[in-house]
């Protein structure tokens, strides 16, 4: 999509969509959704945080990208202010404070059923709007009359096309572990299984989800330090799984060190939404650097590593 035409109408669906006023995820609440964070900013984000900034892998400027090797060449480590860091508009103000009340107030007992399952739950919710935004963009850029007639253009609206399908379906599923976490949280029932598992802290937050291709179910992921450790959350439906177990206990028990490439395999290669330091980010060599985007490249290019249940990287950004 070189095309000057072609470039603009994307750059105006972009904005246009990023300005959209979302409601409540909520069913029956139609008041506008508040900017909410993946993982809570006080106790959380804010003990990554330095001058209130934490550091993401981010694409340069698009108009930045000409003559680039895409996209291992647009890759940069960006500082971003923790009030913009790791959020989406998914509840409305009275819901997201109601909600998640207990795993506001201090100190959180991560082995509690309900505590650990708002976690998912938030990150859960987040997922679910992200994937609505992006479904948004593409739709509209389907829809475009001006790019279905730019040559260049259409063939990759052809690959958006059946990309929508996908995505309606992520989002069937999305829809339905809602359903039962929110049915979880409101009753005595225990639909999902929680692990928690912690090591030494590190200036690191993630949060994500997998898809077990034997199951079709989400193990949610949430990482970050508290209280002087690493907490690593794992929640997922009770149902047994190889690939499910193997996932899990990849991260039971490690060494340090290893635990630390293990974080790193998970970062660069298996999640989308995460963020370190700036102390750590300017601690990266010109090597590992080089070594974060290439491999954050593979992922983009080829993220068949997804499908890892045990992946280690053979470094570490720690």
């Amino acid at each position: 999509m070189k095309n000057d035409s072609a470039e603009k109408i994307i750059a105006n669906i972009n904005k246009n969509v990023k300005n959209k006023q979302w409601v409540c995820l909520i069913e029956g609440c139609e008041k506008p959704a508040i900017n909410s964070h993946m993982l809570q900013r006080n106790g959380i984000l804010n003990n990554v945080a330095e001058n209130f900034h934490v550091c993401e892998v981010k694409a340069i400027d698009v108009y930045a990208w000409k003559d680039k090797n895409l996209p291992k060449d647009i890759l940069q480590i960006k500082a971003v202010g923790i009030l913009h860091s790791h959020a989406y508009p998914t509840l409305c103000s009275s819901h997201d404070t109601a909600i998640f009340k207990p795993i506001e107030i201090h100190p959180v007992n991560f082995k509690n059923y309900k505590n650990s399952l708002l976690f998912a739950y938030r990150t859960l919710i987040s997922l679910y709007r992200k994937e609505q935004i992006v479904l948004e963009k593409d739709s509209r850029m389907v829809n475009s009359q001006v790019l279905q007639s730019n040559l260049e253009a259409k063939m990759e609206l052809e690959k958006i096309s059946k990309r929508l399908k996908i995505q309606n379906h992520l989002l069937e599923l999305r829809k339905k572990d809602m359903e039962s976490i929110a049915s979880d949280l409101e009753s005595v029932s225990e639909s999902f299984v929680n692990y928690c598992f912690d090591y030494p802290p590190l200036k690191v937050y993630a949060s994500g989800s997998l898809l077990c291709p034997e199951m079709l179910e989400h193990v949610f992921i949430n990482i970050f330090p508290y209280n002087e450790r690493t907490f690593v959350l794992l929640t997922t439906r009770k149902t047994e799984s190889n690939w499910k177990s193997e996932f899990i206990n990849s991260w039971k028990d490690l060494e340090e060190q290893q635990f630390k490439k293990r974080l790193t395999g998970f970062l660069t290669r298996q999640c989308e939404n995460w963020g370190i330091s700036p102390l750590i980010a300017e601690n990266l060599n010109p090597d590992l650097r080089s070594k974060l985007y290439s491999a954050r490249t593979e992922f983009l290019t080829n993220p068949s590593s997804i499908l890892d249940p045990n992946l280690i990287s053979p470094f570490s950004i720690f």
